[in-house]
């Protein structure tokens, strides 16, 4: 039920910046006064058995800034929290579903300096969404979900518990797309990653693993800009030095019949840009070692590899 027959100031900016994607529909109330909203409906259904719950009768400074630069996909969608006050959150639903089998835990009661940066710049895509941690102290995420799971298979366990220092760039710029998601560990230091799961399941048949016990150098740009594509993962190594990569595997799938082997034994100058724009696609990968000296190149005969002077190297083989 939509309040048009509310004063024209409480309608102006209802709507603004508001962006859809296929799928159910949410109503914003960026900048709506109290009075404007106190006939709407209480419940708004957004699909099959999902219900949020508006708290229209919440002070105005409580849903100034909520749904600003809220941006959808289509499927399930989030509530954001963005700069709303305690006071504001009380009445909302303590779980929401966002899919089958997944519930993620709002701590809505939490101070409003946990939930002020949560949601900020948090980009969907289809399928189950993951909750930021971003620059929240500890004491907002003890009663989170230890264990959230993202797809049928795959799951990830969060840190909740570790220092602040840890989850404050956590999942800073975590882009997801369709399937397994990867959890960033950039410069997280040692003493937040000794409970992770060693070895983190991403797709039928491929396992990577992750030092998470290795010294804080090793891991501080271990995920910079780290690109994945659906049923393709790849792991950068870039400025990774040579003590951070020994207990990680040779070799890692990345499609049937395709091997990519790291060099992760070899001298650090090879590794600092060995993966500078690496490009793949399903069944038919490209090993980029650009700027790599061709001392570093040990690759395997199926392998196509492009040295740093762009000249094509097919089917041989190279010792360091």
């Amino acid at each position: 039920m939509y309040t048009d027959q509310a004063p024209i100031s409480c309608t102006r900016t209802r709507h603004q910046d508001h962006v859809y994607g296929p799928g159910p529909k949410i109503m914003y109330t960026d900048q709506v006064p109290r009075s404007c909203t106190r006939t709407r409906l209480q419940y708004h259904t957004h699909g099959p058995g999902i219900k949020i719950m508006y708290t229209d009768q919440t002070p105005r400074s409580c849903t100034r800034t909520r749904h600003q630069d809220h941006v959808y996909g289509p499927g399930t969608k989030i509530m954001y929290t963005d700069q709303a006050p305690r006071s504001c959150t009380r009445t909302r639903p303590q779980d929401h579903v966002h899919g089958p089998g997944t519930r993620i835990m709002y701590t809505d009661q939490a101070p409003i300096s946990c939930t002020r940066t949560r949601h900020q710049d948090h980009v969907h895509g289809p399928g189950p969404k993951i909750m930021y941690t971003d620059q929240a102290p500890i004491s907002c995420t003890r009663t989170r979900h230890q264990d959230h799971v993202h797809g049928p298979g795959p799951k990830i366990m969060y840190t909740d518990q570790a220092p602040i220092s840890c989850t404050r760039t956590r999942h800073q710029d975590h882009v997801h797309g369709p399937g397994p998601k990867i959890m960033y560990t950039e410069q997280v230091p040692r003493s937040c990653t000794r409970t992770r799961p060693q070895y983190h399941k991403h797709g039928p048949g491929t396992r990577i693993m992750y030092t998470d016990q290795a010294p804080r150098s090793c891991t501080r740009n271990r995920y910079q800009d780290h690109v994945y594509r659906p049923d393709s993962k790849i792991m950068y190594t870039d400025q990774v030095p040579r003590s951070c990569t020994r207990t990680r595997p040779q070799y890692h799938k990345h499609g049937p019949g395709t091997r990519i082997m790291y060099t992760d034994q070899a001298p650090r100058s090879c590794t600092r840009n060995r993966y500078q724009d690496h490009v793949y696609r399903p069944d038919s990968k490209i090993m980029h070692t650009d700027q790599a000296p061709r001392s570093c190149q040990f690759q395997r005969s199926e392998h196509i590899c492009i040295t740093s002077d762009s000249s094509y190297i097919i089917n041989e083989m190279f010792k360091y």
